[in-house]
């Protein structure tokens, strides 16, 4: 599929999940058999079943709906309405487990928007549980939760104390009872990027709120929407998915939030341009939401930088990895992935010993760089080369733009 028909498909998607936009009766049925795959194999990737059936019923229900995408649909939202009571379930039994010891935590995003922010649970689908912790109790909270029956993931068997130094979150656990995963954080976002400060104001600001009949712990409404923001602007640099839109849009919808404050701290962390720009996707796609802008100068994105960011929410999942890659490394030609292979092959001891299951100074450490050179043949290279036989040249392009955006930005606020 050639780029312009990538981004035919990734804007009706856009469009179908907007109250705002029209989008013709006949826009599905008229799809032929390559397209209609690659609007299936979106709508999976990007876990937007759920979410894509109910605009389809609540704002587009005269479009004609296939018979074959509507059973995906259907059969999503099913899924996902079983596996909100396993995250609930999950949720409850850890928050017992860290009450119990008396660990202070707050459950971070997906969960508190699926039942306390969107329409109805199903429609936030969870890939795991999110939870984080002092960073001064991570490590007693992750032995106390395998004390507890919860286990190791097989192919995640790094280091937690490598983990807690170098990285925003635990190895994560496996919940006995529903088989839920959870991953215990130490941070709100990787070390590598732009984090949210983590301090006795975050905490003082959380929030309790009823999940079944018990009280949990969450971020605050403004502290959540940071995190959202954070999550996909500088996390994620925008493949995370459109659900973003409606994480934020459910969100403001539903929770009165104290914008002198978020905007106080979108400056304090940096990410004043990262919010101005998804808060402003956000009013395209959703224009009644209702948002305060802030005070001080921070300039507004242009409408390419606008389509940059929602095209990129819809990333191809196979390559969008390999694409961040080449934009982090600068890598050019073969030559360039080669240089880049070779540092990841011959890597410190230390980020070996974090990353499985060994110490830097035993002898079986050098038995892993071969295990190590296993795993970048059967995942690196995969990626690489489907990178390189794939039309990815507009997304890489549309990466540095959006890159440019919030990087000078920051430097003009800062």
């Amino acid at each position: 599929m050639s780029g312009n028909d990538v981004d035919t498909v990734k804007k009706m998607v856009l469009d179908l999940l907007s109250p705002s936009q029209l989008v013709a009766d006949e826009i599905l049925i008229q799809l032929n058999t390559t397209d209609q795959d690659a609007l299936i194999k979106s709508v999976r990737d990007h876990r937007l079943g759920p979410m894509l059936r109910y605009m389809l019923k609540q704002y587009h229900p005269n479009v004609v709906v296939p018979e074959r995408l509507k059973a995906v649909l259907n059969t999503a939202y099913k899924k996902t309405s079983f596996r909100a009571l396993r995250v609930q379930q999950c949720l409850i039994n850890t928050h017992r487990i860290l009450g119990q010891h008396h660990i202070p935590y707050m459950a971070l995003k997906g969960i508190y928007l699926a039942f306390h922010a969107y329409p109805q649970a199903a429609l936030r689908p969870m890939r795991d549980l999110d939870i984080l912790v002092p960073e001064g109790q991570a490590l007693e909270a992750f032995y106390l939760l395998l004390s507890k029956g919860f286990n190791r993931m097989p192919n995640c068997l790094g280091s937690p104390e490598f983990a807690l130094k170098m990285k925003h979150q635990l190895p994560p656990l496996i919940d006995p009872v529903t088989q839920m995963v959870v991953e215990l954080h130490n941070r709100l976002g990787d070390p590598n990027h732009l984090t949210i400060s983590v301090d006795e104001g975050l905490w003082s600001r959380s929030i309790q709120k009823l999940i079944g009949n018990e009280l949990i712990s969450f971020e605050s409404p403004v502290d959540l929407l940071l995190h959202l923001i954070q999550h996909a602007a500088y996390h994620h640099r925008f493949d995370n998915g459109p659900l973003l839109l409606t994480d934020i849009t459910f969100l403001l919808n539903k929770h009165d939030v104290d914008w002198v404050m978020f905007w106080q701290l979108a400056r304090q962390d940096s990410m004043a341009s990262g919010a101005i720009l998804v808060l402003r996707l956000v009013n395209v796609y959703w224009p009644d939401v209702s948002i305060e802008w802030p005070d001080f100068s921070v300039d507004s994105p242009l409408p390419q930088i606008l389509d940059d960011a929602a095209y990129s929410l819809l990333r191809d999942y196979d390559c969008r990895r390999a694409v961040t890659l080449k934009i982090n490394s600068g890598v050019k030609g073969f030559f360039g992935w080669l240089v880049l292979g070779c540092k990841e092959v011959f890597t410190s001891k230390e980020r070996l010993a974090g990353r499985y299951s060994v110490q830097p100074d035993s002898l079986k450490i050098y038995a892993y760089y071969l295990v190590n050179f296993g795993r970048l043949l059967t995942n690196w290279l995969p990626r690489i080369l489907n990178l390189r036989l794939s039309d990815q040249d507009k997304e890489i392009l549309r990466l540095q733009r959006l890159d440019h955006f919030l990087k000078v930005n920051r430097n003009s606020l800062g």
